[in-house]
C-alpha cells in the first residue's frame, strides 16, 4: 500500500518492512531517497524489461507516440532514457557564459566534468581562485527532480572542496561554489530547503539566451 496524502504521500506502508528491513525506523526524508533509489534501479534495468516481457510470454509493448519526462530526462517505453534536448541545450548554453558566475579569464570551462566521487558536473570551469560547478535542471525537471537538484549541489561543493584541499597547491586560497541553475521558480518549500542549506541557485527561463543575444 501507498500513502496518498499527508507527511508520507507516495511512500510504502511499514508492511514493506518485510522486504525492506529497518524501513520503519527511517525518517520521511530518508525513506523518500530509498524509494527514489529503488525507482533509479528499475529504471537502470532498462530495455532489459522487453526481454523480462518476453521471457513470460507477453510480447514487446509499443513505443509511446509521445516521451513524457518528470526528472528532465526522456522517457522510452515508461522510463528513464537519455538527456533531454531541452537539458542538453541549458547545459551548453551555461557553458558557453561563464559571466553568469562573475567569471574572467577562465582557465577551464567543461561539460560534464567528472568528480572523483564518481559524479559529473553539468559544468566546471576554473579560475586562478575560483572553481565552480554547475547543475542545470530543465523546464522539464518536476518538484523531485528539482529538489534532488539542490542536494546535488550540497554533495558536490563538499566533495570539490575536498579535492581542491588535497590536490590544490598548499597555501593557494582557492573559493569553491556550486550553483543550481533551473528554468523556472523554485516553489517556496523548495526555496526554503536551498536557503537553509546555503544552496546558490539561478533562474533562467527558457529563451533566455536568445533573447540576450538580441539585446
Amino acid at each position: 500500500m501507498v500513502a496518498k496524502s499527508g507527511a508520507t504521500a507516495g511512500l510504502p506502508s511499514d508492511g514493506v518492512k518485510d522486504y525492506w528491513p529497518g524501513f520503519e525506523a527511517l525518517t520521511p526524508a530518508e525513506k523518500r531517497a530509498k524509494v527514489r533509489d529503488e525507482f533509479d534501479r528499475i529504471l537502470a534495468y532498462g530495455d532489459r524489461w522487453l526481454q523480462v516481457l518476453e521471457s513470460v510470454g507477453l510480447g514487446t509493448p509499443p513505443t509511446p507516440a509521445a516521451p513524457d519526462s518528470a526528472n528532465g530526462k526522456d522517457k522510452r517505453y515508461g522510463w528513464g532514457g537519455g538527456e533531454s534536448e531541452e537539458h542538453k541545450q541549458l547545459r551548453l548554453d551555461v557553458l558557453a557564459r561563464p559571466e553568469l558566475f562573475d567569471l574572467k579569464n577562465t582557465l577551464l570551462a567543461e561539460t560534464e566534468y567528472p568528480l572523483l566521487s564518481g559524479d559529473r558536473l553539468d559544468a566546471f570551469f576554473r579560475t586562478q581562485t575560483r572553481l565552480v560547478g554547475v547543475e542545470v535542471k530543465s523546464i522539464r525537471s518536476g518538484y523531485d527532480d528539482l529538489e534532488r537538484g539542490i542536494y546535488q549541489c550540497v554533495k558536490y561543493l563538499a566533495v570539490m572542496r575536498a579535492q581542491a584541499f588535497i590536490h590544490e597547491p598548499a597555501g593557494a586560497e582557492i573559493q569553491v561554489m556550486a550553483v543550481l541553475v533551473v528554468q523556472k521558480q523554485l516553489p517556496d518549500d523548495l526555496e526554503e530547503l536551498a536557503t537553509k542549506l546555503e544552496v546558490k541557485w539561478m533562474v533562467l527561463p527558457p529563451g533566455h539566451f536568445a533573447q540576450a543575444m538580441q539585446v
